[in-house]
């Protein structure tokens, strides 16, 4: 999750509260939970992605997909979505303004290099396992790490999705930067700083392009970043392996990435619904406007415009934080997995919740990814993720261009937890999980 490690620019003026959401990440009582990303009926009424435009609804999932761009300033279509922003920026000139190794801004010296004195990344949300943590940002000094390796999920459990009246929500645990997440990276790829970052996407079949069957339903991809879209000079992130949760998710060019206050798409169960996952929510902006994101708020802003200098200042970390420590549920677990993972995907060296344009190859899904999420495919002979493409110059032409990313979060139970929506699975590991209101998985 985010780049080649750090987590990004220490938060200015943090609550108690909000001190405690990072040591506990991944604590039983106080952490990220056994909560997943949220799933639709046969008729998925999840309302995917906070992007751009795409239909609104699938016989075959609750998710509505994505509608404008899950930017705000983007208003093309996913598959067309609005002009990008800068890449990467070039290697700097004495004096100007660069980024750690953690992300963070500060001036570089006559020579290029780093100024001394930078205040270090949070030791519990710097990405990798270090100091005394026993996994990657838990154990040790940090919150408990947690068992991610649970039993598997229940394909009948009955519940219909929570965007349709029923019980059946989303997990948290498959969430952008969930403390399960960082420890089946680690596991996966034996490093204490995991080449990948993991998560869950809406996506739709792109036959001719990197799918070759119109089941998309628990299908793995590894995305390389290229290009932010509303925002210049970002980091490029890590690259990340995501596996498909939802269909009806902006387009068969688009990768819809479930994380922290991602925006609602046509449907809702996360808030301000009778059934409601959480007890409150920040204010989301409109529909499909991306929800809590840097480049929706003018304390973002400079000149007019969105930049790494911009979104890395003070005054725009703080109140992003000050929107995510909105997010409230009676589940610590779910809260506290939520607002983590709000914060970190808007850190300008892991700006995931930035639109961007995307490589975008088929991959074998990683073993403990897949106990995460709870679908594991059966082998289809495709090759596994590469540690060492990780960005365009280092991609070969197995990797496809012309994708984007948007953002979400709806909290409707996911398309892949129906057992009619997915093929060629696992005879135990079958469907995504579905979880309760609290965010805990039905397992068998």
């Amino acid at each position: 999750m985010r780049r080649a490690g750090g987590h990004g620019v220490a938060f200015v003026g943090r609550s108690a509260s909000t001190l405690l959401l990072f040591i506990c990440v991944g604590v039983a009582s106080c952490s990220t939970g056994a909560t997943q990303p949220g799933d639709g009926l046969p008729g998925n009424t999840s309302g995917g992605s906070s992007g751009s435009g795409g239909t609104t609804t699938d016989p075959g999932s609750d998710s509505g997909g994505l509608a404008n761009g899950d930017s705000a300033d983007a208003t093309s279509n996913p598959a067309t979505q609005g002009p990008g922003g800068e890449g990467g920026a070039p290697r700097p000139e004495a004096g100007s303004t660069v980024f750690d190794a953690g992300g963070k801004v500060h001036d570089a010296s006559s020579d290029g290099s780093p100024s001394p004195g930078l205040t270090p990344d949070p030791p519990c949300l710097n990405g990798k396992k270090d100091g005394t943590e026993t996994g990657v940002d838990c154990g040790g000094s940090c919150g408990a790490c947690p068992n991610y390796q649970i039993n598997p999920p229940n394909a009948n459990n009955g519940d219909q999705s929570a965007c349709t009246g029923g019980n059946g929500y989303m997990c948290p645990r498959s969430m952008l930067f969930s403390s399960e997440m960082k420890q089946a990276a680690m596991a996966d790829w034996n490093s204490a700083d995991p080449p990948f970052v993991y998560g869950t996407v809406g996506h739709d079949p792109d036959l001719g392009g990197v799918d070759t069957n119109s089941n998309t339903c628990c299908q793995c991809y590894q995305l390389v970043f290229d290009t932010p879209q509303g925002a210049s000079g970002l980091p490029i992130p890590k690259p990340m392996i995501v596996q498909a949760f939802n269909t009806q998710a902006g387009g068969a060019k688009n990768f819809d990435v479930y994380m922290g206050d991602g925006g609602y798409g046509a449907n809702n169960a996360c808030a301000g619904v009778s059934n409601a996952m959480y007890s409150q929510f920040p204010d989301q902006g409109g529909t499909y406007a991306g929800g809590v994101k840097a480049t929706r708020y003018s304390q973002c802003a400079s000149g007019g415009g969105y930049s790494a200098l911009s979104i890395g200042s003070a005054t725009c970390e703080s109140y992003v934080q000050s929107q995510c420590d909105m997010i409230l549920s009676s589940s610590s677990a779910a809260q506290t997995t939520t607002q983590a993972s709000c914060i970190e995907s808007n850190l300008p060296d892991s700006e995931y919740h930035t639109n961007w344009s995307v490589l975008a190859k088929r991959v074998t899904c990683p073993a403990n990814l897949t106990r995460v999420t709870g679908c594991k495919l059966n082998d289809q002979g495709l090759p596994a993720a590469s540690p060492n493409v990780q960005d365009r110059t280092s991609a070969d032409s197995s990797f496809k261009s012309g994708y984007t990313t948007t953002s979400m979060q709806d909290c409707c139970r996911p398309t892949c937890a129906w057992p009619g929506n997915v093929t060629n699975t696992d005879s135990t590991y079958s469907v995504f999980y579905t979880c309760d209101k609290s965010g805990n998985p039905l397992t068998n």
